[in-house]
């Protein structure tokens, strides 16, 4: 993996930075790189994220409006008032359903509906960036590790290509069942950025994941891989038999700028059994050909 400098005009006070996120919670993996960020950035979030509602034992509007305060409450640790925050509020159960739906010989019919649908979505995301101009915009990785963050990610590279001279960072989550967590494969290619955080931004980064009561268990999950990094990454210091005096693994973030020649009708890892692995909907296995294909050529077109 090739590192690069850290571009400093990304965080320089006059800049224009949006970040596009799926899901409330999903800033809190790069926490410290947020904090960094201008004071005038705009943050956006295209899905409820509902999702787990049943989890909690909620109403579906209930638990969506619940992330919706706990990310407000963790922004504002950040440095961003709700004024900075907007929420699309696109329900992740509609958005699961009509991917799922994709595969259905039976719904067929509703085909060109359910690709409009997702238009739509990308509509209103080009219409924020259209209206706010970034210069630059931060989003997650292309990885083939959930749906929504990889169709997230493509309607924001899509409305960026409408801003001239806008460029984007991609920000790694997970992929592969979580086997590659919060970095980019060792596969990848091109230039990545690496950020220190200080004790400060560790407390902050810290006090943004106490906010997400709703998340505990997702949350956990995130903790357990982050404390594998580093025992990992001790286990190399003991194989090279020196002392790397690196910053733990949640203190190192990653993000890197978004391909220009990718090619967004291929799976990320070339082959479709590769993505998603894990993820379904009411038992129906998420496929990147058949249920994220057809909305990527819809949204390419």
């Amino acid at each position: 993996m090739q590192f690069a400098p850290v571009p400093e005009k990304l965080f320089s006070p006059a800049s224009r930075v949006m970040v596009i996120l799926a899901h409330q919670d999903d800033e809190v993996t790069f926490a410290g790189l947020v904090q960094r960020l201008p004071p005038g950035s705009r943050f956006m979030w295209v899905t409820n994220g509902d999702g787990l509602s049943d989890q909690l034992g909620m109403a579906d509007a209930d638990y969506a409006e619940m992330r919706r305060k706990e990310t407000v409450r963790a922004m504002a640790l950040a440095g961003f008032g709700e004024d900075r925050l907007r929420f699309l509020g696109h329900g992740e159960k509609s958005i699961y359903a009509r991917l799922a739906s994709l595969d259905d010989a039976q719904a067929i019919t509703g085909r060109a509906e359910t690709l409009s649908f997702f238009k739509d979505i990308a509509a209103q995301v080009n219409a924020e960036v259209a209206t706010f101009r970034p210069e630059f915009i931060i989003t997650h990785a292309w990885q083939g590790g959930q749906p929504e963050h990889d169709l997230s990610h493509l309607m924001a590279v899509l409305a960026a290509r409408r801003i001239p001279g806008c460029q984007v960072f991609e920000v790694p989550e997970y992929e592969l069942a979580y086997t590659v967590f919060l970095r980019f494969g060792p596969w990848r290619t091109g230039p990545v950025h690496e950020i220190c955080l200080s004790a400060a931004e560790m407390q902050v980064k810290k006090a943004m994941l106490a906010c997400y009561v709703s998340q505990r268990r997702g949350l956990f999950l995130s903790r357990l891989l982050a404390m594998a990094g580093d025992v990992l990454e001790r286990g190399r210091e003991l194989v090279l038999r020196r002392r790397l005096r690196m910053p733990s693994f949640q203190a190192r973030e990653h993000f890197a700028p978004v391909p220009v020649s990718r090619d967004y009708r291929v799976p990320p890892h070339g082959i479709d059994h590769l993505e998603y692995i894990g993820d379904d909907w009411q038992k129906k296995p998420m496929s990147f050909r058949k249920m994220v294909l057809p909305v990527v050529c819809a949204l390419e077109q």
